[in-house]
């Protein structure tokens, strides 16, 4: 289903964002400088106060195109959601590693400048079937509640929230059931100091080398 959904064709707001690259370019929600700008999303312009926000709420510019222009269309929770009780505005992710050039996501060649910001192209991605497009991190949340029952300030987990599946659909259009514990190591910083993600979580994310490396092995 996941991969369905990712062969349809684009609505004018991500068309947008893919000027710079044509047709055969990965999706950025936001543009590339400042201010960051999702245009037509939820019928507005919607302005984030961080980059990388577009790749955290990459459905919000799906919404006018495809869902009636609601934020809360069923389409953006899993099937388990029905039985378990929905959480959260959106529970798939969109991994931030496409809306940056790859030498941002590697520690040797990272600035903290904006210019490595943008999209990629699909041919530039080398493991297209190691390279996680989009997944449900459902199973992920529910896990983390189970392991840490007071949040942050529980001072001994459950169990290992890194057993959680992953539902995901890969680049090529192939999908498949991951492990969190099988997800490589990312980027440590995450996005940034001055981002949405400050480390390398959520997993998949925020893989080293971008669009060039891999996810799992």
């Amino acid at each position: 289903a996941l991969a369905q959904q990712l062969r349809r064709p684009s609505p004018p707001s991500l068309q947008l964002r893919r000027s710079t690259f044509g047709s055969h370019a990965l999706c950025i929600g936001t543009t590339p400088r400042i201010p960051f700008i999702a245009q037509r999303s939820i019928g507005v312009d919607a302005v984030f106060e961080h980059y990388f926000s577009g790749a955290a709420y990459w459905w919000l510019v799906l919404a006018m195109g495809y869902y009636n222009n609601t934020m809360f269309d069923q389409a953006w929770y899993p099937a388990e959601a029905d039985t378990y009780g929905k959480l959260g505005a959106n529970t798939f992710t969109y991994p931030c590693s496409f809306t940056a050039r790859p030498e941002y996501w590697n520690p040797s060649t990272r600035t903290i400048t904006d210019e490595q910001f943008g999209g990629n192209r699909i041919s530039e991605v080398v493991y297209p079937t190691k390279k996680v497009l989009l997944y449900s991190d459902y199973h992920i949340l529910m896990r983390n509640l189970a392991c840490y029952p007071d949040g942050p300030a529980t001072a001994f987990p459950t169990g290992d929230p890194k057993i959680a599946r992953m539902p995901s659909a890969m680049v090529d259009g192939s999908a498949s059931v991951l492990s969190y514990s099988n997800i490589l190591d990312g980027y440590e910083a995450g996005d940034g100091a001055a981002q949405v993600h400050r480390s390398d979580y959520p997993p998949a994310c925020h893989t080293i080398d971008g669009v060039r490396g891999r996810d799992f092995h």
